[in-house]
């Protein structure tokens, strides 16, 4: 009995060594899996980190874009308000042009008319010379 009680402790004692082994690998397993986890979620944030940095970096180029085109922009209407006064200041230039045109014009009248005037006066002139040389005959 004595022998069979020997033998049942030696059983007893490799099942708890045999437990605390297991419990042991499984410790060490828990460990290895809160370190693959904590790995885990370490790339992932550090993944999560970068795509929030790419995101940012395109957010940053398209704001750059942005601004890039509002100042495209901007140039554009400066230059359109550049453009629109260019052909302003063209279409004042040609009334000018065309009021000196007819201020030339009324110039050209005015002598023609002066001219036309002069011509008879000078005519009538000669007709009054001529009825007087006439009366004088």
């Amino acid at each position: 009995m004595l022998a069979g009680r020997a033998i049942l402790e030696e059983l007893i004692l490799e099942e708890l060594i045999l437990q605390e082994l297991i419990l042991e690998e499984l410790i060490l397993e828990e460990l290895t899996l809160e370190e693959l986890i904590l790995e885990e979620l370490i790339l992932e944030e550090l993944t999560l980190e970068e795509l929030i940095l790419e995101e940012l970096i395109l957010q940053e180029l398209t704001l750059e874009e942005l601004i890039l085109q509002e100042l495209i922009l901007e140039e554009l209407i400066l230059q359109e308000l550049t453009l629109e006064e260019l052909i302003l200041e063209e279409l004042i230039l040609e009334e000018l042009i065309l009021e000196e045109l007819t201020l030339e014009e009324l110039i050209l009248e005015e002598l023609i008319l002066e001219e036309l005037t002069l011509e008879e006066l000078i005519l009538e002139e000669l007709t009054l010379e001529e009825l007087t040389l006439e009366k004088r005959y």
